[in-house]
């Protein structure tokens, strides 16, 4: 994901609101310099905690199901896997193997501790997130 090019734009829209200062009343100049240093950390935060847009997967992706936490996604796959996924780096943590066919859906239970996954080889197989047993 390309977070430089927001960052230029939030800058630039900066410097425009200071170039309008001297023709602006000074009341509403503070109000909207106040609102948009207030913009500017709220999407700066969002922008530290981005997620990559894109995950690295060697086989085409199925279904997606992100935990809980909102801290990773299991994605299962064509390639009979079910993989879990760190959302803040992209990086893959565990892969989980068994099924025989395409895995052709993930959920993840309530509590965030177990996948359950359903495939083509007519298997419904339930997954320790933690331990990937």
């Amino acid at each position: 994901m390309q977070l430089a090019k927001p960052r230029e734009k939030l800058d630039r829209i900066a410097d425009k609101l200071r170039q309008l200062e001297k023709e602006l009343d000074q009341n509403d100049l503070r109000s909207l310099q106040k609102e948009l240093a207030e913009f500017r950390a709220q999407i700066r935060q969002l922008f530290e905690w981005a997620a990559p847009s894109i995950f690295d997967v060697s086989s085409p992706v199925n279904s997606v199901a992100v935990t809980p936490d909102g801290r990773h996604v299991v994605s299962g796959s064509r390639d009979n896997t079910v993989r879990l996924w760190d959302l803040a780096t992209g990086q893959e943590v565990r892969r989980f193997t068994g099924h025989q066919d395409w895995v052709r859906s993930v959920a993840v239970t309530p509590d965030g501790r177990y996948v359950v996954s359903g495939s083509d080889d007519k298997t419904v197989r339930l997954w320790d997130l933690a331990t990937g047993q």
